[in-house]
Order: C-alpha cells, then structure tokens, then sequence
C-alpha cells in the first residue's frame, strides 16, 4: 500500500516527465536538410531585357527554410524562403540587375519573386521580375540546386549527364570498370 506521500509524489513525477516531454520534443533533420549546391544564371530569354552578374556563395536548408546565400554585384546577398509541405517554396527579394532601356543603361535594384519547387535532391527555382519602366520587359533568373555530395550535384557542376552518372555508380558497385560505361557515352 502506498504511503500518504507516495500517491501525490509519483503523480508529480509522472505529471512532471509528461511536461518535460512535451516542451522539448526531439527534431528530426527534414528530407531536404543539408548542404546543396548550384549554379545561378539569367534566362536566355531575358537577356534583352536585363543581365545580372550572380553566383552562388553558400545554399542551405534547415527546418523546412532554403536559406541562400549568392553574390550580387559584389554583394552578397543572404535570402531565406519557407517550403512547404509538398516542396514548393515563394518569397521575395531584392536584386540588382542591368537593365536595357531606351532612355538608359544602368544596374538597378528591382523586386523579385524567387518561386521554385524541391523535388529529390534537386532544386529547380526561377527570380523573376518586371524591370521595365514603360513597357513589359520580364527578366528571369534561373536558380538550380542540388544536394551537395549526390549525383545529382556532381552533374549540375560538371553538365555530365545523371543517368549516365548513376549507372557508373551502378557498375562500379558490382566491380564492373567504367569503360563498359564509356561505350554508352
């Protein structure tokens, strides 16, 4: 039988380990999280309408948030966008551009919205703006990541194709040389 204080101190201790579970939850790294890599460049189509000189410095996720950090003109330029459950992730941000108008030729700082989409372990995302000042002249700035240490990035950075890339990876698993490869290059 349990004593006058052995009742309210196991409740205090099972109330209290209950509480403490529930104000520090453990947090598991997301799917996306890690260290990615890429490559930042303007869209073939705008290249009328504006140029940007922009690169990637450092790319990131954490908590369900792409943080980018690139530089811009000498710049550098530290973004953060929220993703969403699907992968889809949209903000705003500011970035200079030179832009080609009839009055003049000049870098401007414009507004642009970086919208994109997470899909395995790459990063497709586009900035895109109007930096016209009277008629429509859209420019576009192609973003694309990939999770640093995959496939997938070693392709990005090299333009190796990454079909061809993981069948190497495939061979050189089972001991075959990669000049069995080469043949299908």
């Amino acid at each position: 039988m349990l004593s006058a204080w052995g009742l309210p101190l196991f409740s205090l201790f099972a109330s209290s380990f209950l509480a403490i579970g529930a104000i520090s939850p453990v947090s598991a790294a997301g799917p996306w999280d890690g260290e990615w890599v890429g490559k930042i460049d303007a869209d073939a189509a705008s290249l009328e309408n504006c140029r940007a000189e922009i690169s990637v410095d450092q790319a990131n996720i954490a908590d369900n948030t792409l943080s980018l950090s690139f530089n811009n003109y000498g710049k550098i330029r530290e973004i953060a966008s929220k993703i969403d459950g699907s992968g889809n992730f949209s903000s705003y941000h500011d970035l200079d551009v030179f832009v080609s108008t009839k009055v003049a030729n000049q870098v401007k700082s414009r507004s642009f919205l970086l919208k994109g989409r997470l899909e395995n372990k790459n990063i497709n995302a586009r900035f895109t703006a109007d930096v016209a000042e009277r008629r429509g002249g859209f420019c576009q700035i192609n973003v694309a990541l990939a999770q640093a240490g995959s496939i997938e990035a070693k392709a990005l950075m090299t333009g190796e194709d990454p079909e061809i890339l993981k069948l190497e990876a495939q061979a050189q698993g089972l001991g075959t040389t990669s000049s069995v490869i080469s043949i299908c290059r």
